[in-house]
Parts: structure tokens; C-alpha cells; sequence
């Protein structure tokens, strides 16, 4: 399904509203390509004044994409312009601080799970190593107690002679 603009989810909201009253709101949907569901979720943005902030999740929480895009921007500024950013984007500072420690947070999970996984490879191959080791020991005993066995045979019987 197509993403929508907020330019186009407005005119989908207006011509929704403004649609005959004989003419279902399931159909006006289906007609223009949109989910029912959807389209109605943005009728009731659009009547909390909410439907201009696409970029934020239905918590408030804005994408993960966002929130990197003003952690960085707000690394480059001092205190005081911080604070201007801040007004401007209508965020927090201490917003700022946790999507910053969020990112770090999953960069050492991500390298705590590359470890883990390399770990797991690391334990098949060590218990493979050792199934082997133990198969060639039981081979290199029982031809050792063939060995043995054979002299033993040939110290009571002497050396068999072949004709």
C-alpha cells in the first residue's frame, strides 16, 4: 500500500467528511485505495488536531529515524542553542539524553548478540572437535589392544609361518 503525504492524508480526510451521506465510508476507502481502519484513524486525528504530526507513533514518540536525526543535530550544539532547538522541535533535553543512551543501548546489544552468536558457533565446533577426538581414541586403543594381543599370540605360539 502506498505511503500518503500529510498533504494527501488531509484531502482524504476532507473528502471524506464532505462525501455524500448515501456513499459509505467503506467504500469511499476501498475507492481511493486507502484501508478502512486507517482512513478512520486519520478522521479522528484529523478532529484532535493531531493528523500534522505524521512522524510520531500514536504514543507521541517520534520513529526511530527522527529521534537519531535530532540526536544528531543536537550533539553539535552548545547548551544554550540546545535549548532553542529544543523550543523549535517542541522536544525535550532529557528526550534528547535517552534517545541518545537508547541508540548506544542497542549498539551494545547488537555487538553483545554478535558475541553470543559467535560463542554459540564457537561451542557446536568445540563439541564437534571432541566427538572426533573420542571416536579416534577409541580407535587408537582398541588397535592398540590389538597389538598387543597379536604379540601376546605370538609369544605363546610363536611366530606364524606362512607357506
Amino acid at each position: 500500500m502506498p505511503r500518503f503525504s500529510i498533504e494527501q492524508k488531509q484531502s482524504l480526510v476532507k473528502k471524506a467528511l464532505q462525501r455524500e451521506r448515501h456513499h459509505s465510508l467503506t467504500s469511499f476507502a476501498s475507492q481511493h485505495q486507502v484501508g478502512y481502519s486507517t482512513l478512520y484513524r486519520w478522521i479522528q486525528l484529523a478532529r484532535n488536531g493531531q493528523l500534522q504530526n505524521s512522524a510520531a507513533v500514536p504514543n507521541g514518540t517520534p520513529h526511530a529515524g527522527i529521534r537519531f536525526s535530532h540526536v544528531l543535530a543536537a550533539a553539535k550544539l552548545d547548551q544554550e542553542n540546545l535549548g532553542v532547538y529544543c523550543r523549535e522541535q517542541g522536544i525535550y533535553q532529557h528526550d534528547i539524553q535517552q534517545w541518545e543512551q537508547e541508540f548506544v543501548d542497542d549498539k551494545n546489544r547488537l555487538q553483545h548478540d554478535k558475541l553470543k552468536l559467535e560463542l554459540k558457533k564457537e561451542r557446536a565446533k568445540n563439541k564437534h572437535l571432541e566427538r572426533d577426538l573420542r571416536r579416534k581414541e577409541k580407535a587408537l586403543a582398541e588397535a592398540s589392544a590389538l597389538l598387543v594381543l597379536k604379540k601376546k599370540a605370538d609369544a605363546i605360539w610363536g611366530e606364524h609361518e606362512e607357506d
